[in-house]
């Protein structure tokens, strides 16, 4: 079933909790099902099941490099080992069309469980790591804007004034300063493993 991508706000809990593990494969492949059936309906690289009001610690993921066709999914994903530092860019479907610069490891390895239950330990690099980081915070009821460096540097993608596209633009500062009442500020990337 088609979710809806819950919004930060102060009315949404699920996104602002740490999410539970999951026991029982078999009992989330309908959360598995709802979030593949989402995917099609956003333009992102990743949707965790908090963000369609689930309570479980299970995501679904596209690579970029190499681009893959369909998102894979990862339960009850820990991080093993990360390194390096990296100061990018980055927006969250449940932030709408806001972007910031926000803190993350270069380069991580994690195990979790594939869809099947089967016990995975992967690397991921770059941006490819960017987007599990990103991922996984969710599940710890962290998001992006948690971790901004420098809420200078935000910028708001909207439409162009004349013809089709997207374009940065500064946030009106009311928007910027609604958004700084619903964070929790996290020095760093490593606190939370």
């Amino acid at each position: 079933m088609q979710r809806r991508i819950v919004p930060l706000s102060s009315q949404s809990p699920v996104l602002r909790q740490r999410s539970s593990a999951v026991k029982d494969i078999k009992s989330i492949q309908p959360v598995i099902q709802d979030l593949y059936d989402t995917w099609p309906t956003v333009e992102a690289l990743g949707i965790a099941a908090p963000q369609i009001g689930v309570d479980r610690r299970l995501f679904i993921f596209r690579l970029e490099e190499p681009e893959q066709a369909q998102p894979e999914v990862l339960i009850n994903p820990k991080v093993v080992r990360a390194r390096g530092y990296v100061d990018e860019y980055e927006g969250c479907l449940s932030v709408s069309r806001l972007y910031g610069h926000c803190v993350r490891a270069e380069a991580i390895e994690i195990t979790a469980l594939d869809a099947d239950g089967k016990r995975v330990r992967r690397a991921f690099q770059g941006y490819n790591a960017r987007i599990i980081q990103h991922e996984m915070d969710h599940l710890d009821g962290i998001l992006y804007v948690d971790r901004v460096t420098d809420w200078d540097l935000f910028h708001l993608w909207a439409p162009q004034d004349k013809g089709d596209g997207m374009e940065m633009q500064s946030p009106d500062p009311d928007v910027l300063e609604r958004l700084h009442a619903l964070v929790r500020p996290l020095p760093g990337f490593a606190l939370q493993w």
